[in-house]
């Protein structure tokens, strides 16, 4: 079987046929076109066998008759036909294909035919090549050239290109907190108001518009407008620290601008280059995320990774000798004070003596370690820490955080604290913070607003409605500060709902920044860490105490007198800064936290004043179970933001006076 190929020859026609082709081809245009004529109603390949040739008469026999014309079929971005058009020069091979690009080809009809100027098509002569199975067809080589050089996409496949760049913004919403377990019906609700909206928008512009690429890249241009305005603002907003009402004009114009330049080019072959490149780069996009949340997703269902030593009673006499479930365990409340430094660190380096609030806390029967440090220094690190009574798995020096974002909330959110209370029938309550609003995990969640809606919170401050939600506020990517730090004081110690044993954890980010009290209450207007001073740290902490003791004695009168409350720092302040090469200084104030117990006996017996957050369960679950969980050693690992797996291994003896008194800043300066 041989396979005849197409190309393209000015030269076939002689000066003397064109005349015979420009006075013969209208006649049998017009007897084609006649209605209810015998050649029009006979099949395709009939009429053309029977129509003689301008100089050979009836020798030419269409090879058609033997095989049909079959329908046009894409292979990449060349579309093909297997129908044998072997055609001679003459009028009636001219009738043919004029007839088979009408008829039959669309690919032929579109790109296939080149035209001379007084209007006679040339088919092309004719040659044989090898036979190849059925993967190349015989088509002109102007048609190849011509699809892959200026042929514009088809219009079906570009009006998807907006629909696909509104699907990649909730989809990156969605697989970036695959481990937060988010609502269903939240994620829904994020896919389903994008789209329904630019089908809208895409309804209107079609009366408008009639240029597909033009008007599917101008949708394009409005939904980067609306859903990337919050991504594009928090790049920016890193490196500037600009605020949303000088960044909107800046956003505005850049994209009205782009619109600008795609009106100019519109009717370009270029524009629709440029729709077709969008579409494919959006269709990869979400096939990258699908791919790098693979692991993931595969992952979900895993539960806690077991320790090395087994989660289990020395011997059948335990400490606690109850049924799982059993009202007589007591109530345990895991309670992180962000960023709350040690007594000596306040005292030496912000001139604050912090001793009558740890008097306090002996008084309810607290033990407070003094010389306590956390094992790394920034929040992100330290809870998958201690919630999974471990250090975090080994991780190259030079990898960055979001590398390895998922499987540290992995370890935070399938934590071995969770499961080892699930074990023992505690049910878990989980009281939502400013970063972490939501734990789907949990038996009962408790924020502002019903605890619902964190999701759906979180995405429009990625969207411009955050403007209209947030009233152009410096901190309108999260809940207000207040409004979350008081909800968590007033429900931290809330009655329980059953008779069973609770589990409470609670993250409050205090002291830490925003600085949004001073020691009578909350401020006018929050103080961003950029522009506070010490003095603004120090006052916030001491409204916070005042908190902490009421939230203590609420707790006593709900869980009663032996319920187990743990407060604890995830790291300590940074008035020093936080440099990749810390001095001993900043190592000093980052790493000393505050650290208090009230424990059992059987647990405090064991506490020392060194302990470190990776012990804090193992030794609760030691003496309060009789868990076989050795003492891992205390280490404290410093690291930077920029580089968080780059440690530096913080010294247990704090430097000295001198020291310290060095390494303040002025009167005056700013915290870092």
């Amino acid at each position: 079987m041989l396979i005849r190929k197409f190309t393209a020859n000015r030269g076939d026609l002689s000066s003397g046929n064109r005349a015979t082709h420009a006075r013969a081809l209208p006649t049998t245009r017009s007897a084609l076109d006649t209605p209810g004529s015998k050649t029009r109603d006979a099949p395709f390949t009939s009429r053309v066998a029977s129509q003689p040739t301008a100089t050979g008469g009836d020798q030419h026999q269409c090879r058609q008759q033997q095989k049909p014309l079959r329908p046009c079929h894409g292979l990449s971005n060349i579309r093909f036909h297997f129908a044998d058009l072997s055609l001679s020069q003459g009028v009636a091979g001219t009738e043919r294909y004029e007839r088979h690009s009408r008829e039959s080809c669309l690919c032929c009809r579109e790109y296939g035919v080149r035209r001379r100027s007084n209007g006679v098509v040339n088919p092309g002569r004719m040659r044989y090549i090898p036979d190849l199975p059925l993967l190349v067809a015989r088509v002109p080589m102007g048609i190849i050239q011509n699809d892959l050089t200026s042929r514009q996409p088809d219009g079906r496949r570009l009006g998807l290109c907006c629909y696909l760049v509104a699907v990649n913004f909730p989809l990156a919403m969605c697989l970036n907190n695959l481990c937060e377990e988010p609502s269903a019906f939240h994620v829904a609700i994020t896919f389903i108001a994008p789209l329904l909206l630019v089908a809208l928008a895409d309804l209107a512009a079609r009366r408008m518009v009639s240029d597909v690429a033009l008007r599917s890249l101008l949708l394009v241009i409005v939904v980067l407008f609306f859903l990337g305005y919050g991504h594009a603002h928090h790049l920016v907003f890193q490196q500037t620290r600009i605020q949303h009402r000088y960044f909107l004009p800046l956003w505005l114009g850049a994209t009205g601008s782009l619109a600008f330049l795609f009106v100019i080019l519109r009717r370009k072959p270029l524009l629709g280059h440029i729709a077709k490149l969008t579409l494919t780069t959006s269709a990869a996009l979400i096939v990258v995320q699908l791919v790098a949340a693979a692991p993931v997703l595969c992952s979900r269902e895993a539960g806690p990774v077991a320790l090395e030593g087994a989660l289990r009673p020395t011997s059948p006499s335990s400490t606690v000798s109850a049924e799982p479930g059993d009202p007589t365990r007591p109530d345990i409340y895991y309670i992180i004070l962000d960023g709350y430094a040690r007594a000596d660190v306040l005292r030496e380096v912000y001139g604050y003596d912090n001793q009558s609030f740890l008097d306090a806390l002996a008084r309810r029967g607290f033990y407070v370690a003094s010389r306590a440090r956390s094992n790394y220094s920034q929040t992100r690190l330290s809870l998958p820490s201690s919630l999974s009574l471990d250090y975090l798995p080994s991780i190259p020096p030079q990898a960055s955080y979001d590398v390895h974002h998922q499987r540290l909330r992995v370890l935070r959110k399938k934590s071995r604290v969770v499961a080892r209370l699930r074990q023992l029938g505690y049910r878990y309550r989980y009281v939502g913070s400013m970063y972490h609003p939501v734990d789907a995990a949990a038996d009962e969640e408790l924020f502002p607003s019903g605890g619902d809606g964190s999701y759906l919170r979180a995405f429009i401050s990625t969207t411009i409605l955050e403007l209209a939600h947030g009233g152009l506020r410096l901190f309108d990517h999260f809940p207000d500060p207040v409004e979350v730090n008081e909800y968590q004081f007033s429900h931290i110690g809330q009655p329980k709902s059953d008779l069973g044993p609770l589990y409470t954890f609670a993250h409050v980010a205090c002291p830490h920044a925003p600085f949004v009290y001073d020691r009578h209450g909350p401020l006018a207007e929050a103080v961003d860490e950029e522009d506070a001073e010490a003095d603004h740290y120090v006052e916030q902490l001491q409204y916070l105490n005042g908190r902490v003791l009421e939230l203590i004695d609420r707790i006593d009168r709900t869980s009663g007198p032996d319920s187990v409350v743990l407060l604890q720092a995830d790291h300590g302040s940074s008035l020093l800064g936080m440099p990749q090469d810390p001095s001993r200084a900043q190592l000093f104030e980052r790493m000393s936290i505050l650290s208090a117990y009230r424990v059992p006996e059987s647990v405090r017996r064991n506490l020392y004043p060194t302990v470190t957050p990776v012990n804090s369960f193992r030794l609760l679950f030691a003496g309060l179970f009789g868990d076989d969980l050795p003492v891992l050693d205390d280490r404290s690992l410093y690291s930077a933001y920029d580089a968080p797996f780059r440690f530096v291994e913080c010294p247990e003896q704090p430097p000295s006076a001198g020291t310290i008194q060095a390494a303040l800043p002025k009167a005056g300066s700013r915290t870092r």
